[in-house]
């Protein structure tokens, strides 16, 4: 791998630092959001479920905006976005306006940084994508093992959590549009290929399949992301001893993304795709076994990371193929 190619990959990972590892970390700033806004549980965990789901969901206009404007451009506005509605959350008087600030705002300027990325990536790599990706997405990890200790520093230096989310905004926004500037495609060859609709890739059936896969599988895939801190003060543990649950989902997040990639590449992406779903559904299926025990949830925390970070790499290079 050539200089130029790490670049790109090093462009990449701070993408996925800038708007997976603030999807992966929402579990703490949930709690205080709780306290705050003193709503349901179900309704305030709607805020991290509105932003995760736009990130993805919103793939499709992003993939367009970014096939016509570039990676550069819509990474840049998705740094912007992300920045501004992290700011502004900061200033929220009701849960409906975090509904739009955090939900909607960030979860659209997550969605142009991370697709950025990735289409950057892929273009990059043709070859070996799954192994690219899993090393580029594995900056999602750093968010569970930094989140919960920078959350507490910026609160205690902010004095409170709106501080702390205006300057985790500053943060995002710094981090995205520094990935953003070195995500340039690589030159044009002298193929011409036409442009594709988004009808037309949906006809795709390997792409109705993966759709249908990832739209089931949405209901429950972020799921520990958001509620592994709160579950963990729900069984007792401590503040530090549930925040610490998200370590080790991170963990499992950082690690196994190269070697299941590295896997698909060899042994086939499909096959490994479907096989870390079974492993997930599984271990979600088990989730009154893990709760009997700190120790249990940790090994849960680390599945569940494990097998989010290993699926969001894959799906990345299952669409190439």
């Amino acid at each position: 791998m050539g200089r130029v190619h790490a670049q790109k990959l090093g462009a990449y990972w701070l993408t996925s630092v800038g708007s997976l590892a603030m999807q992966y970390s929402f579990s703490v700033i949930f709690v205080d959001l709780l306290v705050a806004f003193d709503s349901t549980r179900a309704a305030t965990a709607a805020v991290g479920s509105l932003s995760a789901g736009l990130m993805d969901g919103f793939g499709v206009i992003s993939g367009r905006a970014i096939a016509r404007r570039g990676e550069v451009v819509c990474g840049s506005l998705g740094a912007l976005l992300s920045g501004l509605g992290l700011i502004a959350s900061s200033q929220c008087q009701t849960l409906w306006q975090l509904y739009v600030t955090y939900g909607i705002v960030l979860g659209v300027g997550q969605s142009l940084g991370l697709y950025s990325g990735v289409i950057a990536c892929n273009k990059w790599f043709p070859e070996n994508t799954a192994l690219a990706s899993g090393f580029a997405n594995s900056g999602a990890g750093v968010g569970p093992f930094a989140i919960p200790f920078l959350w507490a520093a910026l609160k205690r230096e902010t004095g409170g959590w709106r501080g702390a989310l205006a300057a985790l905004g500053a943060m995002v926004f710094a981090v995205l549009f520094a990935g953003a500037l070195g995500l340039a495609p690589p030159p044009p060859s002298s193929e011409k290929r036409a442009p594709v609709s988004p009808i037309a890739v949906s006809a795709v059936p390997g792409v109705r399949r993966l759709m249908r896969t990832t739209f089931i599988f949405g209901f429950g895939f972020w799921i520990p992301a958001v509620h592994i801190v709160r579950y963990g003060l729900d069984r007792d543990l401590s503040r530090r001893r549930a925040e610490s649950l998200l370590l080790y989902l991170g963990a499992g997040a950082l690690t196994m993304r190269v070697p299941v990639g590295a896997l698909a590449d060899r042994c086939g992406r499909s096959r490994v795709y479907s096989a870390v779903c079974l492993t997930y559904a599984v271990a979600l299926a088990l989730t009154p076994v893990w709760e009997r025990s700190y120790e249990g949830l940790a090994v849960f925390s680390f599945l569940c990371g494990s097998c989010i970070g290993s699926l969001l790499s894959l799906s990345a290079a299952l669409v190439v193929d």
